[in-house]
């Protein structure tokens, strides 16, 4: 191999390295472990809330509690840790399961990356709702159908979701447990 087929090479290794590393860095959410054995064991939750926030040393949490209304049981997560369990709300009626997973979401999107998770374009931008309420927060939030999503008004980064289920008469539901 001469020296300039193996600097060809070395440039070819190095860049299919750093898309690797690019797909990796900005890729899908990984389930943990934990969070893998609750989905084994039941499937997607019902409904899901997930909080970001900072630490004072700056270190990153991402807070989860997945809902299984059936079990009337919220599985927390700390960074995909289990946390523990607790009680959620009894939801008397058939329910829809929300249409989303706690995987679609990451810290860094933006309301753009969100919207076309929505398949739809209906949503409501809480300012607009009530003007000059949402003033002095520093958060920004949108409603659509079984989604609240809030966002750090300076960075515009995700902060919170709220995936919710809607209540149903006469639907026969069918659970779908993901290996």
């Amino acid at each position: 191999m001469t020296d300039s087929m193996k600097k060809i090479f070395g440039y070819a290794v190095l860049t299919a390295l750093m898309i690797i590393l690019v797909f990796w860095l900005n890729g899908e959410y990984r389930y943990s472990q934990d969070q893998k054995e609750v989905i084994r064991g039941l499937g997607m939750p019902d409904s899901f809330d997930i909080y970001y926030f900072s630490e004072d040393n700056g270190d990153q949490r991402r807070i989860e509690k997945w809902a299984y209304h059936d079990s009337l049981q919220n599985y927390v997560f700390v960074n995909g840790v289990f946390s523990g369990v607790e009680e959620t709300e009894d939801i008397e009626n058939e329910f829809l399961p929300v249409p989303y997973r706690p995987g679609d979401f990451e810290h860094y999107m933006t309301w753009s990356d969100i919207k076309p998770l929505i398949h739809q374009e209906e949503y409501i931008k809480a300012s607009h709702i009530m003007p000059g309420f949402f003033e002095d927060l520093d958060v920004e939030l949108y409603y659509s159908k079984q989604l609240v999503a809030g966002f750090d008004k300076a960075c515009g980064e995700l902060l919170y979701v709220r995936a919710l289920t809607l209540v149903a008469d006469n639907v026969t539901i069918v659970r779908e447990k993901t290996q």
